[in-house]
């Protein structure tokens, strides 16, 4: 819900580079451009001392919703899986709430939110995520204390970004 808006624009600006998409936990993601398995990574801040730069932000913020008529307090919470940023500030949250829900991990935020779709429980999910299905009246908006949460999407690369990732940087830029 982030990349496809950016890549879309990048590829029809430059038809000739070529672009691959991997979704995993945010902790694999950095591990992977420490190694430099990939170029670029769209998350979270990077972990300090993970010798990558942040450079570019987009706005995001964290919600939580879910289907009508459940209760912050009962109501199971559809978590992300292990190694994922979303879930560790969703367990925070709790923390600070003093809450001990039930939990169902899902793995993905898709699942996740498909989960919160079906009436399974609430998410904190990334605004975008679901901005259709709020906007249809399938989810709604939980008023969760210390909610919403800014969450800026950090784009982030190697001391030294390939010519493609830089021209993506710039494009994703201009593209703000």
């Amino acid at each position: 819900y982030v990349l496809p808006p950016l890549i879309a624009g990048f590829v029809t600006a430059y038809p000739e580079a070529e672009l691959s998409l991997t979704v995993m936990p945010r902790d694999e993601l950095f591990a992977r451009a420490r190694q430099h398995e990939v170029d670029l990574v769209v998350a979270g801040r990077p972990p300090r001392g993970s010798g990558l730069r942040t450079r570019a932000t987009r706005e995001n913020r964290l919600i939580v919703v879910g289907r009508s008529g459940l209760s912050v307090e009962s109501a199971t919470w559809l978590l992300t899986g292990q190694g994922s940023g979303t879930r560790t500030t969703s367990l925070e949250l709790l923390a600070s709430l003093q809450l001990t829900p039930a939990q169902l991990t899902l793995g993905t935020s898709g699942a996740a939110i498909a989960a919160a779709r079906e009436g399974l429980g609430l998410t904190l999910v990334h605004e975008q995520a679901v901005s259709e299905l709020l906007a249809a009246g399938v989810l709604t908006t939980y008023d969760v204390p210390g909610t919403p949460l800014a969450r800026p999407w950090h784009l982030c690369t190697s001391d030294s970004p390939s010519p493609t990732t830089q021209l993506f940087l710039e494009h994703a830029e201009t593209d703000a």
